[in-house]
């Protein structure tokens, strides 16, 4: 393993290529979670991956992540977030890369305060992306049979072990998993879009909602897009980035909010209740 001491903005970049590298999975675990420009673009690039999985642990207090971040997490179609009260620790894990740092995933942090941290990573790429690409357990197994190769540690003192153990043991608040096909249901069935498993615990403007879909107009995305001179597909990716709706499908935060299919000459639309329209002019 090579590691490598950074001081400052050498901590930007490098979490930052940590992110772009990731095609498989990424953990972010900070106390505190702004996200600045940089950090949201480098993410912002793995949202249409349904292969990638996402893991977030912050703490102190359950308000430390910001609404918008958290809003735009929701939109990773595989991504969980976990809270722990005494988390002080700050660790960013790739596929290959981690970096274990003073700083928190906070833009005030990043851009303002003196930080120090140590880059690690890996010499045998190959063999812990297959690792990294394997169910939880068997990234325990395999990071445990592997350690002294790839980290020069013992069993017990493996860092990366110590801290996806952490992230499991912490309170589940979040939860988006796009249930995979195999490749012989996907040969036989593949019109067939993926199952969305949710679990939310978050408080959210979208919630007890007391629209109903029978007493409160209904706007097309053509209706709103001509309305806000919006076009269709920004209307969509905000409510995509919402947690509204994802791959054309109304999500449970979507029917609580009052989203509605409709149709129009047997051709399925997504109906959106008019206080749809005001978040999205509010945004603006």
């Amino acid at each position: 393993m090579y590691v490598t001491f950074l001081f400052d903005n050498q901590l930007n970049v490098a979490l930052e290529n940590i992110i772009k590298e990731s095609n498989q999975s990424l953990w972010l675990i900070s106390p505190y979670i702004d996200l600045d420009a940089k950090t949201k673009d480098a993410l912002r690039e793995k949202i249409n991956n349904s292969k990638f999985e996402l893991r977030i642990l912050y703490g102190k207090n359950k308000k430390n992540i910001k609404e918008d971040n958290l809003d735009f997490f929701k939109s990773f179609p595989n991504v969980e977030i976990r809270y722990n009260e005494r988390l002080h620790a700050k660790f960013y894990l790739g596929d290959y890369k981690f970096l274990l740092s003073s700083m928190n995933l906070y833009k005030y942090s990043i851009h303002n305060n003196i930080e120090v941290g140590i880059l690690g990573e890996h010499k045998i790429k190959g063999k812990l992306l297959r690792i990294l690409k394997a169910p939880d357990y068997m990234v325990l197994n395999g990071i445990e049979t592997l350690s002294s190769e790839l980290l020069g540690t013992k069993k017990e003192e493996n860092p990366i072990q110590k801290f996806i153990q952490i992230f499991s043991n912490s309170e589940l608040l979040f939860k988006q998993q796009t249930e995979r096909k195999s490749f012989i249901n996907s040969f036989l069935n593949s019109e067939k879009k993926p199952e969305i498993t949710i679990i939310d615990k978050f408080e959210s403007k979208y919630k007890n909602s007391n629209l109903s879909n029978n007493k409160h107009k209904l706007y097309s995305a053509t209706q709103i897009s001509k309305t806000l001179n919006l076009s269709i597909k920004e209307i969509n990716s905000f409510a995509t980035t919402e947690g509204l709706i994802f791959d054309g499908k109304i999500l449970e935060k979507g029917e609580k909010f009052g989203l509605v299919m409709k149709f129009y000459k047997d051709n399925p639309y997504i109906a959106y209740p008019e206080h749809f329209i005001e978040i999205i002019r509010n945004q603006k």
